[in-house]
């Protein structure tokens, strides 16, 4: 299992606990990574607001699953600290059936007194 970087975690650790929350999405499900990060209190994700975002999406009437990010060429990680320190922000292409797909994950991450929160705050199409 991974486990959320610390509060004081750089730009390089936080790239790599989102590509690993990624992996871990990919082979345990969407549903189980969302137990590792943080509640969004606007958006309530599940599997089912998952598929109902993505099902379709390369016009082949199939349900889309995540895919392992290690296996998807091109894929865009973008880190983003916030100028006042308190953070960052993530875009992570998220890979489905085994292929880049145009939907993007993105976290917002805050430094909230002694931990990292992680929110998972959207999944759309940029």
């Amino acid at each position: 299992m991974i486990q959320k970087p610390s509060v004081n975690a750089n730009k390089e650790q936080i790239e790599a606990f989102i590509r690993s929350w990624v992996k871990y999405a990919c082979n345990e499900g969407f549903s189980a990574a969302l137990q590792l990060i943080d509640t969004n209190t606007k958006i309530l994700w599940s599997d089912e607001l998952f598929d109902e975002l993505t099902f379709d999406h390369y016009e082949d009437g199939q349900h889309c699953r995540i895919t392992d990010p290690s296996e998807v060429k091109n894929l865009r990680v973008g880190v983003y600290p916030y100028n006042d320190g308190s953070g960052f922000a993530v875009d992570h292409d998220l890979p489905l059936n085994g292929k880049l797909s145009d939907f993007t994950a993105q976290f917002d991450i805050r430094r909230t007194g002694e931990q990292l929160t992680v929110i998972l705050s959207d999944i759309h199409i940029l």
